[in-house]
């Protein structure tokens, strides 16, 4: 594993510095390609976020429907009452429509 490591780095190492290297040739002259394996980092980072970042909405949501149930149940108002429900019926449509489908 560690030795993979150090040859992947050997490789990038050494395809970073090739482009110096080329343009002090001419360019008539046959350059040297180095592959370097494609992990498909980027594109799982990316998606890690978007998931992340989607489930941490979901969170919030459901602790703001949490917050407004509990305002409701404890409120000393009728109209603080109502208006908490009105909310929390807001947030549960959200929750709903964004929250229960998976990607």
């Amino acid at each position: 594993m560690m030795r993979n490591a150090l040859a992947t780095a050997a490789i990038v190492a050494l395809g970073l510095a090739m482009p110096q290297i080329g343009h002090a040739q001419n360019y008539d002259q046959p350059s040297i390609n180095i592959p370097v394996p494609n992990f498909g980092i980027g594109n799982n980072r990316q998606q890690q976020a978007q998931a992340n970042d989607h489930a941490r909405y979901c969170d919030d949501l459901r602790h703001r429907a949490d917050d407004l149930r509990d305002r409701r149940d404890h409120a000393d108002y009728r109209d603080d009452a109502r208006r908490a429900d009105d909310r929390l019926r807001d947030i549960n449509d959200q929750l709903r429509r964004d929250c229960n489908r998976r990607y």
